[in-house]
C-alpha cells in the first residue's frame, strides 16, 4: 500500500483541500481501508478519515479532506503524518507516512500620509495580512523630486513601520507674465 499527497499550497485563515493518492501495489486485495491523519494546524471541516471498502491490486483510489488552515498559523512548510490501517486475507496491516504541507500567508499593506515637511514626508506603512514582509521599498514622488527608501528588516503581521522619505527640490519654475 502507497500514498501521495497531491494537494497544493494552502492559505492562512482559508479553506482549502487535501488530496491523497491510495495505491495497492501488492498483488492481493486490501479490504477495510481506514486512512486517517492529524494536525494542529489544519483543523478538518468535516472529517479526518475515510474508509475504502476494497482496492484491487493495482488499482488506486483518490480521496480529499476539506480543512480550514488556523489563523495562527505562520507560513512554511507543515508535517502532515497519515495513517493508513487495512485487512490482507492473511491479518491486518498498518502504513505510516509523513507529508509535509506548504501553508502561505497572505500579504496586505496599509500606506497612509501622516505628515509632510517641505524637504520630507512621513509615511506609515501598516501590514494588515498574516505573513510578515520582507525588503519593502517606499517610494515618495513630488513635482519637485522623488525618492526612494529600502527597508531591509521583517515587518511583521499587525505591524506598523513609520518611514521617513527625503525629497529633494530638483528644479523650481517660476512663470512670470510681461
Amino acid at each position: 500500500m502507497n500514498a501521495t499527497l497531491k494537494s497544493k499550497s494552502l492559505t492562512i485563515g482559508k479553506a482549502g483541500e487535501i488530496v491523497f493518492r491510495l495505491s495497492n501495489e501488492g498483488s492481493e486485495e486490501v479490504k477495510n481501508v481506514l486512512v486517517s491523519w492529524k494536525s494542529d494546524v489544519l483543523p478538518p471541516i468535516s472529517s479526518n478519515s475515510e474508509f475504502v471498502k476494497v482496492l484491487g491490486p493495482g488499482e488506486s483510489k483518490t480521496i480529499s479532506f476539506n480543512v480550514f488552515v488556523h489563523e495562527d498559523a505562520k507560513p512554511g512548510y507543515y508535517s502532515l503524518p497519515l495513517a493508513i490501517k487495512y485487512d490482507l486475507p492473511d491479518g491486518g496491516e498498518a502504513v505510516n507516512r509523513t507529508f509535509a504541507v506548504m501553508v502561505e500567508g497572505s500579504i496586505t499593506l496599509t500606506a497612509t500620509l501622516f505628515r509632510a515637511e517641505v524637504e520630507k514626508v512621513f509615511i506609515s506603512i501598516a501590514n494588515t495580512g498574516n505573513a510578515p514582509v520582507k525588503n519593502l521599498v517606499a517610494y515618495a514622488i513630488s513635482p519637485y523630486g522623488k525618492a526612494e527608501v529600502f527597508m531591509n528588516f521583517p515587518l511583521a503581521p499587525v505591524l506598523t513601520a513609520m518611514v521617513a522619505i527625503f525629497v529633494a527640490i530638483v528644479s523650481v519654475w517660476y512663470w512670470k507674465r510681461k
